[in-house]
Order: C-alpha cells, then sequence, then structure tokens
C-alpha cells in the first residue's frame, strides 16, 4: 500500500507499507538489523511494545524522516515503532516499482489500523512455495478452475514483475524506431 508517514518533527514523506503475516517469508529470509545494529527476527521486531505497533523501516526512510529506531511516526493517524531496519526482502524484485521507502509490518496491525478499508489503498499478493519440480502454471490452471471469477492474475518466477514484458516490448518497439529513423 502506498501511504504518507509522519515523522514526531512533522517531516512527511511516501512510503511503500507491507502487512505480512506469520508465515513469511515461505523462501529465503528477511534480514533486518535492531537498534544496535544487530540482526534481529522478523517476529521478534515486529512484535508490538507498548501497545504501540510495531515496523521494520529502510534505511532511507529513517535518514529522511531523522527518525532512530526506537521512536514512533504515524502512517494515516496511526502510530507505529520503528522497531529495526529493513536491509533485505527475499522476494523484493517481485514487486517492481516502489515510490518511497518500504515499511513493513504485521498484517495483524495493518488490519486493525482499517487500512484495507480505503479505496485504493491496497492491494493483495500471496504467494506459493510449490514442491520441488511441480510446474507453477499447471497448478495455476488447477487454481482456476477451482476459484472461477476470482479476478486474480498467477505469474511464475520467470515473470514475477508485472509490466516488464510490456516495458521491454515498448523499449524494443523505441530502440527498433530509432534506428530506423537514424537511417
Amino acid at each position: 500500500a502506498r501511504a504518507m508517514a509522519e515523522a514526531p518533527s512533522g517531516e512527511r514523506r511516501m512510503i511503500e507499507l507491507r502487512a505480512v503475516d506469520d508465515r513469511y517469508p515461505l523462501a529465503g529470509q528477511v534480514e533486518l538489523t535492531g537498534p544496535e545494529g544487530r540482526p534481529v527476527a522478523l517476529g521478534r521486531a515486529l512484535r508490538p511494545l507498548a501497545g504501540v505497533p510495531a515496523a521494520a523501516v529502510e534505511q532511507t526512510l529513517v535518514n529522511r524522516l531523522q527518525l532512530r529506531l526506537g521512536q514512533t511516526f504515524t502512517v494515516a493517524d496511526h502510530r507505529f515503532l520503528a522497531a529495526a531496519v529493513l536491509v533485505s526482502e527475499p522476494d523484493r524484485l517481485t514487486r517492481g516499482f516502489a515510490l518511497g521507502p518500504r515499511v513493513m509490518v504485521r498484517l495483524k496491525d495493518f488490519q486493525a489500523a482499517n487500512f484495507p478499508a480505503t479505496p485504493g489503498f491496497s492491494g493483495e499478493a500471496v504467494r506459493l512455495l510449490l514442491p520441488a519440480g511441480a510446474p507453477p502454471l499447471q497448478g495455476a490452471r488447477g487454481l482456476r478452475r477451482a476459484l472461477p471469477g476470482a479476478g486474480f492474475e498467477i505469474r511464475d518466477r520467470t515473470h514475477a514483475a508485472a509490466g516488464v514484458d510490456r516495458l521491454i516490448d515498448q523499449l524494443e518497439y523505441f530502440l527498433g524506431f530509432i534506428g530506423l529513423a537514424s537511417l
């Protein structure tokens, strides 16, 4: 979800807010650092403190808002505690273009803040971990049969980022046109 984050100083920045459940990530590791610069586990970092939901924030946001880990910031009038620095996510490239630094929160806290009720505010992505050697498109056909008319899009890891194929086709067309015009 895209939102505005505001620091106690009043500084505001656009962010990409991401809510994850307790099973995230299915594959790979999320790398976070805590206040002392030491690695911290995702479940521990996102645990609320004194009733305030916690968030993992990218270093860029920490710098731009002049936050310190342990300070609170607001997102759409909801307070979050900057508990850890988000260094890397295993599925970051699959989400494509981001308009601002990423902020990761627990799905429970996202829902409690009633963010999903805001039209156009958020989208959902579900990632499935298939058994080794299982053809992904075969599983996709099974999902489509089981959930007809569900209105979802299925992509495998070879086409994980939405719109990349279209962008490459447009670049190819543009470069071909430039080449033709230069002749």
